[in-house]
């Protein structure tokens, strides 16, 4: 992704000696050491966080589906149906886990996973304007 443009550079430096990605796997390891050093109760935190980014993945691709298609003219009926079904149903999702429904206790999200589903929004806002050169000063 890295070498893509979608993450910083950084994460995309490769170790001479092993030819591995050494600094996102060096990230990957600190993120998982957080899960035995916050407890038991975090995992709750990190399978929440991994429902909601595949709702928002779900939704985008089959979004990106669906505009391509209609765009293009060439999508099948079905193919247009599916990804329409496909986009009210990750939709239908997150609202599930991220607005409280009475009498739906356990589904939506708790207090620490709002809180680390906006850290997870800001660190991606960030990385996003810095690789859009917002934050680069102007000459």
């Amino acid at each position: 992704m890295s070498r893509d443009g979608y993450l910083p550079e950084w994460f995309g430096r490769v170790d001479e000696k092993y030819g591995t990605p050494k600094n996102a796997m060096i990230f990957c390891i600190i993120v998982s050491l957080s899960g035995p050093i916050l407890g038991r109760e975090a995992l709750g935190w990190f399978v929440d966080m991994s429902a909601i980014g595949a709702s928002i993945g779900y939704f985008f691709t089959c979004a990106s589906t669906l505009i391509t298609a209609r765009r293009d003219g060439d999508g099948t009926p079905f193919l247009k149906t599916m990804a329409t079904v496909g986009v009210a149903f990750s939709m239908a999702f997150m609202i599930l886990q991220l607005i409280p429904i009475p009498g739906l206790s356990g589904v939506h999200f708790g207090r620490e996973s709002y809180v680390m589903l906006i850290v997870w929004i800001a660190i991606g806002l960030a990385f996003y304007l810095k690789e859009r050169s917002f934050f680069s000063s102007a000459d």
